[in-house]
């Protein structure tokens, strides 16, 4: 649908709910898209900063992606569902999300903002 499309920004668009339509997106900026729900249909996408996105609640769909920047995402509670990824970004607040431990020991980077 988007083509050949690499990187998209949509920060702070926070009327939009359904990104099923990125998938086959490289690197998407959704900082603060608090509209946005489910993230599960972006299983495919490398690197994803979706900081502030309050209505995400679940990540499990996202266990082969690259970099995940989380910051802010208070709703999610379980990240233990990706271990592998790379590199993780979180906030000072996130420390007892479930499963962070377990990024921790298999080599994850994990990044506090």
């Amino acid at each position: 649908m988007l083509g050949n499309l690499h990187t998209l920004h949509m920060n702070w668009c926070t009327d939009i709910t359904d990104v099923s339509a990125l998938r086959g997106i490289h690197t998407l900026y959704m900082r603060g898209c608090c509209g946005i729900t489910d993230v599960s249909a972006l299983s495919g996408i490398n690197t994803l900063f979706m900081s502030g996105c309050i209505g995400v609640r679940d990540v499990n769909a996202l266990a082969g992606i690259h970099t995940l920047d989380m910051n802010g995402c208070a709703n999610v509670a379980d990240v233990s569902a990706l271990v592998g990824i790379c590199e993780l970004h979180i906030g000072r607040t996130q420390w007892n999300v479930r499963g962070l431990e377990a990024l921790r020991q298999s080599g994850s980077q994990i990044v506090v903002w």
